[in-house]
């Protein structure tokens, strides 16, 4: 599932500057951002090297993302992952512990879809099928978007429009669906 959110919102984060601002696509392009880097207390070297993932991030991300199959998606997922881990191996212990923090900030609800997550949260299966909904209903949307673009119907912009819009109504329905135990676990973890 993890993969999932990676791929949608690498996609998204790679199509469009603005994006990139409040919608991360992995740890790689998150750790771009300059509120992150400040909040993590990144080493000038650090960033450094974070710059330069970022950069092969997107340089080997940019021709799966021309495309719109499962095949390429499956290929953006193990890229996100391979340069994620390296990303995260920039950061210390302490670093990675913030950093999680910030995604929840960043993502809210929407890391309920992250089968650590769930496990922490104590989901029943019923909920995770719940979320597993809303993902495959997100992925087909994305799909459908990105081919628009493709086809030259809509801009990228449209289309992280729509995505966000989507996103957001779909947060909330996440955020209902948890007991009230467990909306208070997970806003001890970082979230809502």
């Amino acid at each position: 599932m993890k993969k999932f959110i990676l791929c949608v919102l690498a996609t998204a984060a790679l199509s469009s500057g603005a994006a990139q601002a409040d919608l991360p696509g992995s740890e790689t392009l998150l750790l771009g951002g300059v509120n992150v880097r400040t909040e993590l207390a990144l080493s000038p070297k650090q960033c450094k090297e974070l710059d330069r993932l970022r950069s092969e991030y997107r340089l080997a991300s940019q021709p799966l993302l021309a495309k719109v199959d499962a095949e390429s998606a499956k290929a953006l997922a193990k890229t996100t992952e391979k340069f994620d881990a390296k990303s995260l191996a920039v950061l210390t212990p302490s670093q990675r512990a913030a950093l999680t923090k910030v995604q929840f900030k960043m993502l809210g609800p929407w890391v309920l879809h992250d089968p650590a997550t769930q496990q922490k949260l104590g989901l029943t299966e019923s909920q995770k099928q719940q979320i597993a909904v809303v993902a495959a209903k997100t992925e087909a949307l994305n799909a459908k978007l990105s081919k628009k673009v493709l086809d030259g119907k809509i801009t990228p912009a449209t289309r992280m429009n729509e995505l966000r819009a989507y996103r957001l109504k779909q947060s909330i329905k996440l955020e209902k669906s948890l007991t009230l135990e467990q909306k208070a676990a997970f806003q001890k973890m970082g979230g809502i």
